[in-house]
């Protein structure tokens, strides 16, 4: 169990006041028919990343997600087998993001979507000193089980957490400001766009002036090979997203508020996909 009497973690009976920045609301148009839903996939997936680190005018994303309840029944059903972060479209993003994200120096961190806990295990036994605070959360209980198992072996620092409901209230039991650095990998191109800006709303509650949040996912091909691999694997996510854990490539950049400001925005080569990996710094 969460200790609550470490200085940066707070009862969970409080309420969190939602910052400003979370009032934003993007509606998500649903495509109800297959066709629509293939036609949809065809042109996300023609709409590529001709610069990540430039502003990006961001637009609806049509295409049909798992629901939430879809999305723990599919991870749920997954359990162990879930390794996006030592995958091989996932391990070359994952070395990326550890050697370009200033983890060593964090006193606290947080992770969202924590799968089975192996990025989690990786950091803690090889990266983050010891004296860091972990507290990952994911939204399935058979992940939350497997992670706490991982992370059982480090002691009271690190913890694991199921959370539902409100994403922007996630964690109350955190103080805001707390958190040095913000992960999140291979979750957020599973969500809505309303629910990655609910969890983007709760990185900038969370994070400290300063912090840094570290964000990997699926993304558009950059060579022929690699965008016919991302076209077809957007096909599949249209068809039958299950199959694809509800995964598609996307471009994070333009979910980013002005309130941070993207150090690091790169497509790295995994296979024949790719994946995005952004790291942005708070400014307030």
């Amino acid at each position: 169990m969460i200790s609550k009497s470490h200085p940066k973690l707070r009862g969970r009976s409080q309420q969190v006041p939602q910052h400003q920045v979370c009032q934003r609301q993007v509606p998500v148009p649903r495509c109800r028919m297959p066709f629509k839903r293939l036609i949809a996939a065809m042109a996300q997936s023609r709409t590529g990343l001709s610069d990540c680190t430039a502003a990006v005018q961001r637009q609806p994303d049509t295409r049909h997600v798992l629901s939430r309840e879809q999305a723990i029944q599919v991870y749920d059903r997954a359990g162990a087998t879930i390794k996006d972060s030592s995958s091989v479209y996932g391990g070359p993003a994952t070395k990326a993001l550890l050697q370009a994200a200033d983890l060593k120096s964090a006193n606290f961190v947080f992770e969202f979507g924590s799968g089975s806990g192996g990025l989690a295990d990786l950091l803690l036994s090889t990266v983050l000193h010891a004296e860091c605070q972990y507290h990952a959360v994911d939204q399935s209980p058979v992940q939350v089980e497997l992670t706490q198992q991982r992370l059982n072996k480090h002691g009271d620092r690190a913890h694991a957490q199921q959370i539902s409901g409100d994403l922007t209230q996630a964690a109350t039991n955190i103080l805001d400001g707390a958190v040095d650095v913000f992960l999140s990998t291979y979750v957020l191109d599973i969500l809505s766009d309303q629910d990655i800006d609910a969890v983007l709303c709760l990185a900038h509650r969370l994070v400290r002036p300063g912090g840094l949040v570290c964000l990997v996912g699926l993304t558009y091909g950059d060579t022929p090979l690699s965008k016919l691999a991302s076209g077809v694997w957007g096909l599949i996510h249209a068809l039958r997203p299950h199959i694809v854990g509800g995964c598609r490539p996307q471009n994070l950049v333009p979910y980013l508020s002005s309130d941070w400001i993207i150090t690091k925005a790169q497509v790295v080569p995994g296979g024949v996909m790719r994946s995005q990996l952004i790291i942005a710094h708070k400014t307030r």
